[in-house]
């Protein structure tokens, strides 16, 4: 599967103008009885999103030398992140989402002595150890709402690995503001956003200090940080699978090895609640409810294609893109179900299926559209 760096960015914009679209379907009807109008609204959200990025795609920041001023950017992450925390923290969580109370019923469970998964549950939490012990802090602080704000600042720590020119990350950044998921994230307490965002950052932290063929210090350390990473979700899984293709394609026994240490260090995370209460973990904790949305089988067909794209692709930014594009689909096909049997607009409005999942692409999706002066170059130079 080999595409050029135009028609990626605009798939990418498609996707992002698509689960946004979604949002506004969905929210708005809250506010919009009549069908029709609400239709017409989402049309004119998708069309403005993707003419003002495709806008900004072509709009030429090198004539605003001001724009390349990293403190000027800084201000406006600065904003940013102000803004972020003033919602999480004067709003209240008034949704029907229960991501927000499964991971405090996880929490309390535990500092409590007793198991945190299965049947005896209230809200049958889906995640793995790792992203409930990043949430510990903040659940100490009084607020999980911090940790999306968290989220936040490794977006912009991406940004700068991914982005070496500062006029560059402006696209993102305005690509971002403009998704209602965005704002939705903040407002619900999720955490989807901040858990994509840290296996990202771990992408990063390889793509600047990993030497596929040194194994040194940081070769272990980072493989260990894999492993922590994928004991968030499993569908990370289907990220390191494209990911690890691609890094690795050309050093496959430092690549098996890397693979192997991550495993070995998810094993580690996950093995106090297997002996503390295996059969509930296997039979009712986060695998079996994540396998509740999709079959193990579809889930390897995902992996399989991600492994043999990431074996093709050439840059990182095509990896981000393929890690988007694949992780959209993969929901896509979780979402079918609901939309066979409801149809989509009872499948969206009538909670027939947790649309909050589609956010789980829009990182990757993000940090891989490029402006057109950098498509150009990077196809003049290539």
């Amino acid at each position: 599967m080999s595409i050029n760096s135009s028609t990626k960015n605009i798939i990418a914009i498609s996707i992002l103008s698509i689960v946004g679209s979604i949002f506004v379907f969905k929210y708005g009807d809250r506010l919009i009885s009549n069908i029709s109008i609400l239709f017409l609204i989402v049309a004119i959200y998708v069309f403005c999103y993707v003419s003002f990025v495709v806008f900004l795609r072509r709009f030429d920041f090198s004539q605003f030398p001001w724009l390349g001023d990293q403190r000027f950017l800084f201000a406006a992450f600065g904003i940013l992140i102000f803004g972020a925390i003033v919602i999480v923290t004067i709003t209240t969580d008034a949704s029907r989402v229960t991501r927000y109370s499964a991971i405090i019923e996880w929490l309390e469970r535990l500092l409590a002595g007793q198991f945190p998964w299965g049947s005896q549950t209230q809200f049958n939490p889906s995640g793995l150890p790792i992203l409930f012990i990043m949430a510990l802090p903040f659940y100490y602080l009084g607020n999980l709402g911090y940790l999306e704000v968290i989220g936040i600042v490794l977006f912009f720590v991406a940004l700068f690995q991914f982005y070496p020119q500062p006029r560059d990350r402006w696209l993102p950044i305005f690509s971002l503001i403009l998704l209602p998921p965005f704002y939705y994230e903040l407002l619900v307490r999720s955490e989807l956003f901040f858990n994509t965002l840290l296996v990202i950052s771990i992408i990063a932290l390889s793509e600047r200090f990993l030497n596929t063929n040194k194994l040194n210090f940081r070769f272990f350390v980072l493989a260990i940080l894999f492993g922590f990473g994928l004991s968030t979700r499993t569908i990370m899984g289907l990220v390191y699978a494209g990911y690890y293709a691609y890094k690795f394609r050309d050093h496959i026994w430092q690549g098996i090895l890397f693979s192997g240490i991550t495993l070995i260090f998810f094993g580690f995370t996950i093995l106090p609640f297997i002996t503390w209460n295996g059969p509930v973990f296997l039979s009712e904790g986060p695998f079996s409810v994540q396998m509740g949305y999709l079959p193990t089988g579809i889930t390897v067909i995902f992996i399989s294609i991600a492994t043999v794209i990431g074996w093709q692709t050439t840059n990182i930014k095509m990896s981000l893109f393929y890690s988007g594009f694949l992780l959209f689909f993969i929901v896509v096909v979780a979402f079918s179900p609901s939309v066979i049997h409801l149809g989509a607009d009872k499948a969206i409005l009538k909670d027939g299926f947790d649309i909050t999942y589609f956010i789980f692409c829009i990182p990757f999706l993000l940090l891989s559209i490029e402006n057109q002066q950098s498509v150009d170059g990077s196809e003049k130079t290539g």
